[in-house]
């Protein structure tokens, strides 16, 4: 097995808070094309979403959690540039329904709309030049 290895170091932190009906994952990608971070890791997030939908596997159909208030309880991801240069946030996380039954997986671009607010901390990361 071959091991990769990424050298870098961590730049800027950024607060978010999404609003009411803000797709998740936009707004992050959304917010670091504004503040011009290409590279960035997720460092804590919590929050609700209207509805929650997640990608749980190769062949297999996308999961819908219906709410309202669908609680974020994990996020975990990274911000790259897509083969355009722009911000491509991929996430993953858990989320809570409102009868309490706990869900996982990727969450779709576009949607996971925010409930009340969302907020995120995302740390900046400078990859090495090489």
């Amino acid at each position: 097995m071959h091991s990769v290895t990424t050298a870098g170091t961590f730049g800027r932190a950024l607060s978010l808070r999404i609003g009411p009906n803000e797709d998740l994952v936009e707004a992050i990608e959304r917010a670091c094309a504004v503040h011009h971070i290409r590279h960035a890791m997720i460092r804590s997030a919590l929050g609700s979403l209207n509805d929650a939908s997640l990608d749980v596997g190769i062949g297999k159909p996308p999961l819908s959690v219906h709410g309202p208030a669908v609680e974020l309880l994990t996020l975990v991801g990274d911000v790259r540039p897509s083969a355009e240069g722009t911000p491509e946030a991929r996430l993953s996380g858990t989320v809570g329904s409102p009868t309490g039954a706990v869900f996982g997986g990727r969450l779709r671009r576009g949607a996971n709309p925010v409930c009340a607010t969302t907020e995120v901390l995302l740390q900046e990361w400078l990859p090495a030049a090489g």
